[in-house]
């Protein structure tokens, strides 16, 4: 459901999420796709960036190459921002 919190600003929600004592969160779509952006962001509500769910295909032997370059993508990313895991 993309629509599934279009009501709420991404400041709004990373506001209550510090303000219930969250200390790191999931990569959402409404969020900076710039890291320098992103980190900003965060920071200025005390929080950190846990990790994303990335969908990987690795069964299609097809797809394989594009989705490897996809999830390294991801895992470049993700490194940069300090996450540790990758939820696939």
């Amino acid at each position: 459901m993309p629509e599934l919190g279009d009501n709420f600003s991404l400041e709004q929600v990373l506001s209550e999420m510090n303000s219930l004592g969250y200390v790191a969160t999931e990569l959402g779509r409404k969020f900076p796709s710039e890291i320098e952006e992103l980190k900003e962001i965060l920071k200025k509500y005390q929080l950190t960036l846990a990790s994303k769910f990335v969908g990987v295909i690795f069964s299609d032997p097809e797809l394989r190459e594009k989705e490897l370059e996809k999830f390294s993508q991801w895992v470049d990313f993700l490194e940069k921002m300090g996450c540790k895991h990758v939820i696939i």
